[in-house]
């Protein structure tokens, strides 16, 4: 699963997204599909699942999504993206298998 695609959106407007966007795309393979997940509004538990791994092994992930962003929280993760345009470059065909209705 690759959760990143080139996307058509407005770049950064400051250099602190820039620099964000940088410290993403040093985010190994399933880091990027964690986080596609989490930007997809799921829980551990249905990143776990859709990605066939343990929830402890997402929050491991996740914890060193936080050390390289260099946030503390979920919370403050989601909403660096937000600003930084991330989620618009998040393609749902490339992320998480989807959810079942």
């Amino acid at each position: 699963l690759s959760a990143l695609h080139a996307r058509p959106v407005p770049p950064p407007s400051d250099p602190e997204s820039e620099a964000f966007l940088v410290a993403v795309a040093s985010l190994s393979a399933r880091e990027q599909e964690v986080l596609a997940g989490l930007l997809d509004n799921r829980r551990v538990s249905a990143i776990a699942g859709a990605l066939c791994i343990s929830q402890h092994t997402v929050r491991n992930h996740l914890k060193a999504i936080f050390k390289k962003l260099g946030v503390r929280s979920q919370p403050q993760l989601i909403e660096s993206c937000r600003r930084a345009n991330l989620a618009m470059r998040f393609a749902p065909e490339g992320g998480l298998p989807a959810r079942n209705a």
